[in-house]
């Protein structure tokens, strides 16, 4: 009975360690998805942007030339893709880059 109850709960953290888990790296997404509207809002008004950092605190790669701009941020494991995305792409990875293009998400989380 003691070994019931240790397995149980034993089970019970592991799906509430799950979902705090993906509950954080869910909220850096939709906090750099944020960043980088905010961003586009200066380019698009003339403003310098500045640095810009992702939910998890790495700088943005941010390319302004005339009125066209791109944001990439490398997400989770701070490290850049090199494979530009074809149209709309969605991922569940929190690895992914998020790519922002001329007011149009290219690259985004499964879901926001």
């Amino acid at each position: 009975m003691k070994y019931v109850a240790l397995a149980f709960l034993a089970a019970l953290l592991l799906i509430v360690g799950s979902t705090f888990y993906q509950s954080i790296h869910r909220s850096r997404q939709k906090r750099t998805m944020y960043e980088m509207t905010r961003a586009a809002e200066r380019v698009e008004k003339g403003q310098p942007v500045g640095e810009v950092r992702d939910g998890w605190g790495h700088p943005m790669r941010v390319r302004v030339a005339g009125r066209h701009y791109s944001f990439r941020a490398a997400s989770r494991d701070g490290r850049f893709e090199t494979i530009e995305p074809e149209g709309r792409v969605e991922s569940d990875d929190y690895d992914r880059d998020i790519v922002f293009v001329d007011g149009t998400f290219r690259q985004v989380p499964a879901g926001v």
